[in-house]
């Protein structure tokens, strides 16, 4: 996916105002349906209040379910697995209908990334890759993002959740 000129517009902005915009925020708030009543820097506030004022207790209190959950036998955590697949009223309440992993963050240049998704629609951001692209018939170099979309559906049985993934 070509993010060129989102990119220069989130460059240009932190020039201007010295605020750098999440460019996560930019991806969610172009791909996810449900946000389509706040706009682009509404969607921005929102991650940096999370990441400022709860990531500490959101962090610890990940860490020790995260704990919990790996301290128990393996068999019980494939019994959990195959009951959130099999309900999938139970992971909407409780894990939303769409995921969104921004593993590109953490690193340089490009790359994809690959998820164990249990929502319905799991997107996974990669890195960031620049490479020639055509732009109104001239060649140029422009960055482009490593997107993965993964959608869970009912590909042969009904009863086991089989993935559909598709690369953009």
């Amino acid at each position: 996916m070509d993010v060129t000129e989102a990119r220069q517009f989130i460059r240009e902005r932190a020039a201007l105002t010295g605020e750098t915009l999440s460019f996560s925020g930019y991806i969610i708030s172009c791909i996810i349906r449900a946000v389509n009543r706040k706009s682009f820097l509404e969607i921005h506030d929102e991650i940096r209040q999370i990441r400022t004022k709860s990531a500490g207790r959101l962090q610890d209190s990940r860490k020790k379910t995260r704990r919990l959950f790996l301290a128990m036998p393996a068999f019980i955590r494939r019994i959990f697995y195959r009951v959130a697949i099999r309900n999938p009223g139970w992971i909407k309440r409780n894990v939303g209908t769409v995921a969104l992993a921004a593993i590109g963050m953490f690193g340089e240049g490009g790359g994809w990334g690959i998820p164990i998704a249990v929502t319905p629609l799991f997107i996974t951001l990669g890195g960031i890759a620049a490479k020639p692209g055509a732009i109104r018939g001239k060649i140029e170099i422009r960055e482009y993002l490593a997107v993965r979309a993964e959608i869970a559906g009912f590909i042969k049985r009904p009863d086991v959740v089989s993935p559909v993934v598709l690369k953009i």
